[in-house]
């Protein structure tokens, strides 16, 4: 049982066994995809991406830590939410807490945000301009991957 398959007895899953990765070509992309990927996070304080938010969508930052479910600030908490997750990699438990909200409350806000930003380009931009200024001003942490 010693082969380009096996590796000490045991059977090693190769790129070319398509049973579990689909057509060369869809592999090809996922890999393009994954080498281009630059594996950065940023250390950006939650206060300073709220206040980021605050001011360039004109929530009122007493709206965000409201208890209160009024739309204006759901909305602000989703983008801060989205914002954090994408930037520093936070974790969907730890932007709940800093805004005393469930997680799943956070998740499907920051769903929510994904996909209006998908179907508007304006949103898009100003959130993306929002990140811009945030990443500018934060300190990049690189992950470490195996790949």
């Amino acid at each position: 049982m010693c082969g380009p398959n096996y590796f000490f007895g045991k059977k090693v899953i190769t790129r070319t066994d398509q049973r579990y990765l689909g057509e060369h070509e869809f592999v090809d992309q996922v890999e393009l995809v994954k080498a281009s990927a630059d594996p950065v996070i940023f250390e950006i304080p939650m206060e300073d991406i709220t206040m980021e938010a605050v001011n360039q969508m004109a929530i009122g930052r007493d709206r965000l830590y409201s208890l209160s479910r009024d739309r204006a600030g759901a909305y602000g908490r989703a983008i801060v939410a989205s914002l954090a997750r994408k930037l520093t990699g936070s974790l969907v438990r730890e932007i709940a807490r800093y805004f005393q909200r469930e997680s799943m409350t956070i998740n499907e806000a920051i769903m929510k945000v994904e996909g209006l930003m998908e179907k508007d380009g304006v949103l898009a931009r100003r959130i993306g301009d929002m990140g811009n200024n945030l990443v500018e001003r934060g300190k990049k942490k690189y992950l470490i991957t195996v790949a």
